[in-house]
C-alpha cells in the first residue's frame, strides 16, 4: 500500500519507511518490493550504514494505521452499535440497510484517510504534487465518493420499502411465545378430549 504524506517532526506518531524513495536511493535499489527492500536494509545494518540512511528518510503519516483503525476498528464498532441499538429498541432494519451503512462508513473513512495518504504517482505532476483528478478530489477520494453514493442509493431503496427486513429479536420472541401458547392450548384440548372419552367409557361400563 502507498505510504503516508510527508509530515513535520512534531507529529509524535510520524514514521520513517524503508520503502521511501529516499531510502531506496540510498540503499541502491529501484524497487519497493518488501523482500528486496528489507534484504537491502539488513545488508546496510551489517555494513553499519543504516543509521545514517535512516536519518535522511523523511517523516510520513502512518496512513496504513489510520486506514486499519478507521476502516476496521471504528467502522466495526459503529456497525455493531447500530445492530445493538436495533435489538434493544426493536427497530426493524430494512433489508439492505446494514450493507448501506457499511458502504457509507467505509467511504467516509477511506475519504478521510486519503487526506494523509501519498497520492498515486501517475496522477501527480510538477504543477500538481497532490494528484487531483476532479477538482480538489484525488482518485482515492473520487472512488470513495462513488462508493458512498452507492451506499446512499441502497439505503434510500431500503427505506422506500423495497425488500423489508426480517423480524427483529423482539418480534421473534413474541412469535415464539405465541406459538408456545398455541401448543399449550392444543395439548389442553387433547387432554380434555381424552378425559371426556375415559369418563364416558367408565359410565358405560357401570351401566352394563
Amino acid at each position: 500500500d502507498l505510504s503516508g504524506r510527508l509530515t513535520a517532526s512534531d507529529v509524535p506518531w510520524a514514521a520513517r519507511f524503508p520503502t521511501d524513495p529516499v531510502a531506496r536511493t540510498a540503499l541502491g535499489i529501484n524497487t519497493s518490493a518488501a523482500d528486496v527492500v528489507y534484504a537491502a536494509v539488513e545488508n546496510a545494518k551489517a555494513a553499519g550504514t543504516w543509521e545514517g540512511i535512516l536519518a535522511t528518510i523523511p517523516l510520513r503519516h502512518p496512513s496504513q494505521l489510520y486506514e486499519g483503525l478507521l476502516e476496521g476498528v471504528v467502522l466495526m464498532g459503529v456497525l455493531w452499535a447500530i445492530v445493538g441499538l436495533a435489538r434493544r429498541t426493536g427497530w426493524r432494519l430494512p433489508r439492505g440497510s446494514f450493507f448501506a451503512f457499511f458502504l457509507i462508513g467505509y467511504a467516509s473513512a477511506r475519504g478521510f484517510v486519503e487526506l494523509y495518504r501519498q497520492p498515486d504517482v501517475q496522477f501527480t505532476g510538477p504543477n500538481d504534487p497532490i494528484g487531483y483528478v476532479l477538482g480538489t478530489l484525488t482518485m482515492g477520494q473520487l472512488l470513495s465518493l462513488g462508493i458512498g453514493l452507492v451506499g446512499v442509493g441502497v439505503l434510500a431503496a431500503a427505506r422506500m420499502g423495497k425488500g423489508p427486513g426480517g423480524p427483529t429479536q423482539a418480534e421473534k420472541a413474541e412469535a415464539e411465545a405465541a406459538a408456545l401458547e398455541e401448543a399449550k392450548k392444543k395439548r389442553r384440548k387433547k387432554l380434555s378430549l381424552v378425559a371426556g372419552c375415559s369418563l364416558t367409557l367408565c359410565l358405560l361400563l357401570l351401566l352394563l
